[in-house]
């Protein structure tokens, strides 16, 4: 008879490290050219805060023009998610009021993603600068150990020419 599975004790192997960057996984995003991978962010971002909310796409798009100050209709954020839509791509300012209403921060890494980037969140901005602050510092102690040996040395070849 097999025994019971202890759910009790955590299972090492089941933890996985934080999340530092935001941004979605490159299956999200896809491939193809780049309006039909904002497309399918936005698409995603969009669903799942409808899910989260139950708001539908046209009550999402009213949030997003109240937060503009223009109107924005369920059509325009249809065309923004569709990818074979090419007449009406979503503007910057579009792209960051969907940020604001729906508060899918996933959405701030794509772009920086593109150029090698990654956006992390304030607090670990300062652990990661402290990280490189540390580094720098045994670099400088390590130079500064090399130093006092050279030094030494140098020290004791001129004892010797005495």
């Amino acid at each position: 008879m097999a025994r019971a599975r202890d759910t009790q004790t955590l299972d090492i192997f089941d933890w996985q490290p934080p999340q530092v960057a935001v941004g979605y996984d490159e299956d999200v995003a896809g491939r193809g050219p780049l309006d039909m991978k904002i497309a399918r962010i936005l698409s995603r971002a969009l669903q799942e805060y409808q899910d989260e909310t139950g708001l539908s796409r046209g009550e999402v798009a009213t949030k997003i023009g109240e937060h503009l100050d223009r109107i924005v209709t369920k059509n325009t954020v249809y065309k923004w998610t569709s990818p074979s839509a090419t007449e009406n791509r979503i503007h910057l300012d579009e792209f960051a009021a969907v940020i604001h209403v729906t508060g899918k921060t996933d959405l701030l890494g794509f772009l920086p993603g593109l150029f090698g980037y990654a956006v992390v969140s304030s607090e670990h901005k300062e652990i990661i600068r402290n990280h490189e602050m540390r580094e720098h510092k045994k670099r400088i102690e390590t130079y500064h150990a090399e130093l006092d040996a050279q030094i030494a040395a140098s020290d004791a070849r001129l004892r010797g020419r005495r």
